[in-house]
């Protein structure tokens, strides 16, 4: 199992505030009926209410996969409450109550039958449990490789199934996908089982794959491609993909004869019939070009201008790339298309390094941000060119609430802590308002950047503590805000 460091569990939590309330659990004792089964875990952790919340945790090797039961999305307090645990539990045994029954004595005055006719009834109702059996009974040397891949499969399936249920957890069903996925994968990689399981595991991967509405259609296909090591293999993946008339299985198609049969013939083929987008021409300029066919490279690219549906951008940047050393205007050209496809600060930097008037390109370059309302990335030009009295205001005018401020205010504080503290300061109130739980930790972590501009910055922690004073003191009807902030 792998060595959990409290370095690698603060790294899992999206925001500070995420991992000091499960430090916060862990403490409460919140964490319960910890389970063991090899390389799985399995805990429950109480919440603010009555429920207990179920998490599970997947050590693969030197991937860990986890999920829990409650409606966060991503890595959760409940989660890290349960890392903490185990991080806490190496190397300490825990004395065992007195009063508790001795469960290891107990269970060695059962017979062997007893203790099957004990133990079948959660090896049928928990896939964990029987899962964790079949790996040990594969370390003895037993073969049992076709029974591990049906039951793995069947799960699959089941959780699959049972998508549209609206009891199902859905995070912890992806998960046991997922590593259900990478079992059967090693097993069909080592040619553990026969070829008839293999092709009945591509034939019905495929077919799930194909009609998904769960969001698992790659890490099918990305399962099926991998077990795939011979031309047979990729032949009747081909054929089952070409029963279907849609856009994505003729990319599939098309990328199997391109990457994995190098067969050029049969991809130009394909890639020709199937000419919509502009991303198909892209596909098919580079094809030209890594075969050296320049002219073709770049009548394909000029053709998926005229004609291919969505974002032209990479064409474009085929087309500057040919013309940059033999045609200025006509790379000029297209390279004002690249910034105005993707404007930003990287391209206002290439577009000005290429041009050989800068003045007039960059007088353009603004007009057409302005004229688009790219209020952001003229922000950020001004940033980069100095113009910092432009930033702050950028900064304090318009709706607090724009994300896109934080990193100017970050870069701005030590030139204008005052004016920072005032924008840090509204964007408290403006969470605070919300009187939710979830916004008053959202303004936890900017009153933490007011105090350290007061106390590294102005050497006025004084006035930090005034003004946690006061605002506790100004929300103090507001409960769940007095707790999400009284470690400050």
């Amino acid at each position: 199992m792998k060595r959990l460091r409290k370095i690698f569990i603060k790294s899992i939590a999206e925001y500070p505030l995420i991992y000091q309330r499960g430090v916060d659990y862990f403490e409460s004792g919140m964490v319960k009926n910890v389970v063991k089964l090899e390389n799985i875990v399995k805990a429950e952790v109480k919440g603010n209410s009555f429920n207990a919340y179920k998490v599970k945790i997947i050590f693969d090797g030197n991937e860990v996969h986890y999920s829990c039961s409650c409606p966060f999305e991503g890595v959760c307090k409940h989660i890290i409450a349960v890392f903490l645990k185990l991080e806490n539990g190496k190397g300490k045994v825990k004395k065992r109550d007195k009063k508790s029954p001795d469960w290891h004595k107990k269970l060695t005055l059962l017979s062997k039958d007893e203790l099957i006719k004990l133990l079948l009834p959660y090896v049928i109702s928990d896939n964990d449990v029987k899962i964790t059996i079949f790996n040990m009974l594969e370390k003895m040397g037993i073969n049992i490789y076709e029974e591990k891949f049906y039951e793995l499969w069947k799960e699959i399936c089941e959780a699959i199934d049972n998508f549209e249920d609206y009891e199902t957890d859905y995070q912890e069903e992806h998960m046991n996908i997922y590593y259900n996925l990478e079992e059967i994968t090693k097993l069909l990689k080592k040619d553990k089982v026969s070829l008839d399981i293999k092709n009945t595991f591509i034939d019905e991967a495929l077919e799930y794959a194909i009609y998904d509405e769960t969001g698992i259609s790659d890490d099918l296909l990305d399962s099926v491609f991998e077990i795939a090591n011979c031309k047979n293999d990729w032949l009747r993946i081909i054929k089952r993909l070409k029963e279907e008339e849609s856009h994505w299985t003729k990319e599939l198609v098309i990328k199997i004869y391109r990457d994995h049969l190098k067969d050029n013939e049969n991809y130009l083929k394909e890639r020709k019939n199937e000419l919509v987008y502009t991303d198909d021409y892209y596909d098919l300029a580079v094809f030209y070009k890594r075969k050296r066919n320049i002219k073709k490279s770049i009548d394909a690219a000029e053709e998926g201008i005229k004609k291919g549906e969505g974002r032209k951008i990479k064409l474009y940047i085929i087309l500057f790339e040919y013309y940059k050393s033999r045609d200025y205007e006509e790379a000029m050209k297209y390279l004002r298309e690249i910034f105005m496809d993707n404007p930003s600060l990287d391209e206002y930097k290439k577009l000005l390094l290429f041009s050989k008037n800068k003045k007039i390109d960059a007088i353009w370059a603004i007009s057409y941000l302005k004229e688009n309302k790219w209020d952001y990335i003229i922000a950020q030009i001004d940033l980069y060119e100095k113009r910092y009295e432009n930033v702050l205001n950028y900064i304090m005018t318009g709706y607090c609430s724009d994300y896109h401020k934080d990193e100017f205010a970050e870069k701005l504080k030590k030139i204008y802590p005052k004016e920072s503290i005032q924008f840090y300061k509204e964007k408290v109130e403006f969470y605070i308002r919300q009187k939710k739980r979830r916004t008053y930790s959202e303004a936890v972590p900017y009153i933490g950047k007011i105090r350290n501009i007061y106390k590294n910055i102005l050497n006025n922690e004084d006035s930090y503590k005034g003004y946690i004073f006061e605002l506790r003191e100004k929300y103090k009807k507001l409960p769940a805000f007095l707790d999400e902030t009284k470690h400050l």
